[in-house]
């Protein structure tokens, strides 16, 4: 145990510090890799992302009896992750139709669950956390072996003109989908098309955008924040803190697949989807109030799962309902924005353990009051469930 290797028993908040710099780093990456990725490519930027388990490595043979390498490293570590998944996301999505970004975000968030279910079965029989290191870093060789060997995106290809590329590797997958003797013939995009840019900026010049991105942001903050807080806060709820964990996990599964099928928000809109999760999972983080400060039972672990449920079903939708909110011509810099803002989310999340150790009702008192207000501010957005995303600021006056 790395509070033991450091004697830290009397400084229980250095941990709570180190996994926030971790989320610095998330945060970091995000930003930054959206950079490279644009301009390097997403498979050169993926590869990248992918060498995090060299640092995985050294943060397990680090003997330093000093925490503060482990926990720069931690922080580099969060930066990698972040880039690679941002760009691995973006990479996914430029791959299929618009009308399949659903599902590719869905599954996005199946194989973290799944990820997370492996990683908590792993560390129980594993307990020594070195090895446990060892268990959990090798497989990370098989996805930058497949990197490898994935093609570039054909859109960013064809942003950057390389039509040629572009084509080559459309005929490819084509033919990989059994599609006899195909054609593609691309156009190039004109002079004022490839030259127009826009910034976060531009999401502020326009009162309909300005709306949007601020309720967004708030929304993606408050799903982070509560996620976290309710997983780092899962030894709180059960006596078992390995089976807390796991069915924290598990919770997330079918959340993911009925968003992954439209049943979420098919029947009822984007909108009242979100607004009705956000506000479940607040509610739920009340009802945690109603325990004494230290009971354990299953009934208290019950209902932090359902509040653990109800906001990765939120945290599935905003990531379908976000790019039809933004027109295309600055779509990327919207995601990208909102994703930044719920790291700060992450970040406040590292503290909710202890938090909730020091005061569990004003703790959940404010999990609750994030998700309630966002539940409440959700429905001052439009619905966009069949209607066509916007391409340009003009669509959306």
């Amino acid at each position: 145990n790395l509070i033991f290797q450091w004697q830290l028993q009397d400084q229980t908040w250095v941990t709570d510090m180190v996994q926030s710099l971790y989320f610095v780093g998330f945060l970091v990456g995000v930003v930054l890799f959206g950079q490279i990725s644009d301009k390097i490519g997403r498979k050169k930027a993926m590869i990248i992302g992918e060498i995090r388990f060299c640092l995985t490595w050294i943060e397990m043979y680090n003997m330093n009896p000093n925490y503060t390498v482990f926990a720069v490293l931690r922080a580099a570590t969060g930066m990698l992750v972040g880039g690679a998944t941002l760009v691995m996301f973006i990479y996914t999505q430029e791959l299929v139709s618009r009308d399949r970004w659903a599902v590719t975000s869905s599954l996005g968030a199946v194989q973290f669950a799944v990820g997370s279910i492996i990683m908590i079965v792993v560390s129980y029989y594993i307990p020594a956390w070195r090895m446990l290191y060892i268990a959990l870093t090798v497989p990370q060789v098989i996805p930058l072996i497949f990197t490898w060997f994935v093609p570039e995106s054909p859109r960013w290809l064809y942003s950057k003109g390389r039509l040629a590329e572009a084509e080559d590797i459309l005929v490819m997958i084509a033919r990989k989908n059994r599609v006899k003797d195909p054609v593609v013939c691309l156009v190039k995009k004109s002079v004022q098309e490839t030259d127009a840019s826009y910034s976060i900026i531009d999401l502020f010049k326009y009162k309909s955008t300005t709306k949007r991105v601020l309720l967004m942001a708030y929304n993606w903050f408050v799903c982070s924040f509560i996620a976290y807080s309710l997983t780092f806060a899962a030894g709180d709820m059960g006596k078992n803190q390995y089976i807390n964990l796991f069915l924290s996990s598990v919770v997330e599964l079918p959340m993911a697949l009925l968003n992954a099928n439209h049943i979420t928000f098919g029947l009822c809109g984007r909108k009242r989807a979100l607004a009705a999760s956000l506000f479940i999972s607040g509610v739920a983080c009340f009802g945690l109030m109603a325990f004494s400060p230290g009971v354990k039972n299953s009934f208290k672990l019950s209902i932090g799962l359902g509040g653990k449920m109800a906001i990765s079903c939120s945290f599935g939708i905003i990531y379908i309902y976000s790019p039809e909110l933004f027109p295309t011509v600055v779509r990327n810099v919207s995601m990208g924005s909102l994703s930044m803002v719920s790291r700060f989310g992450g970040i406040l999340a590292s503290f909710a353990k202890t938090s909730v150790e020091t005061n569990p009702k004003v703790a959940y008192l404010t999990f609750g009051l994030t998700g309630i207000t966002s539940g409440l501010f959700s429905l001052f957005l439009p619905e966009t469930l069949g209607t066509k995303p916007p391409d340009s600021f003009e669509d959306l006056e």
